[in-house]
């Protein structure tokens, strides 16, 4: 990648003509600033730097990491931006990629390969869950969003304009773990599946296939 400038790349996906989606965050001009800025760009099969895109929430994830927000950053890694580093990102049937930022309500911005830009959130009912992972089957994007104290989840299944379709809760397991496993690793509509991993006892992998009720 040669985006003209020191930065920390994260999540990449690839458009349908060979062009690639990068987020990652951008180092500040004053290198002993920790806080780093959201970074998106749109480059080219062989990295070069098409057009870099500025996206409505960027000034504010940046400012809740340098603010301390433990939301978004850890006082003993102020570097970090959970927002940006730990969003997802994957195209999706329509040739926009879908970029998932991490807050709070999972904010989405359908990407094309032109550079235009829509803007949605989903919504998990409750402002304790955090949206851990994402994934688009069809014209379907399945969010996982889970709890961090209790390990509930809920699964929000909405269209490509953000539109709920269903919602579906899995309350948190006797044991304290996760109920539906480690990882959310993939997503179909039709038929709907819900596909996670986990391990044994015995040390080994595991795939756990849910379906809805």
């Amino acid at each position: 990648m040669q985006p003209g400038f020191p930065f920390s790349p994260s999540k990449i996906a690839v458009f349908q003509n060979g062009d690639l989606l990068v987020t990652g965050l951008e180092y500040d001009k004053d290198r002993n600033n920790k806080t780093m800025w959201p970074f998106t760009g749109i480059f080219s099969s062989d990295g070069t730097l098409r057009r870099e895109l500025t996206l409505k929430d960027d000034q504010e994830i940046h400012d809740m990491a340098a603010s301390g927000d433990p939301k978004v950053t850890s006082p003993e890694a102020p570097s970090i931006n959970y927002a940006v580093g730990r969003g997802e990102a994957e195209t999706g049937p329509d040739g926009n990629v879908y970029l998932m930022r991490r807050l709070a309500h999972a904010i989405f911005y359908a990407i094309s390969t032109g550079g235009s830009v829509r803007r949605f959130e989903v919504d998990p009912g409750r402002d304790d869950f955090m949206p851990e992972s994402m994934h688009i089957s069809g014209n379907r994007i399945a969010v996982m969003f889970w709890q961090p104290q209790t390990y509930e989840q809920i699964i929000k299944v909405v269209d490509l304009n953000g539109r709920t379709v269903a919602t579906h809760y899995e309350p948190a397991a006797k044991d304290g773990e996760q109920p539906l496993g480690l990882g959310f690793a993939c997503y179909t509509q039709n038929p709907e599946r819900f596909t996670f991993l986990e391990t044994t006892d015995d040390n080994r992998v595991a795939l756990i296939t849910a379906t809805p009720e």
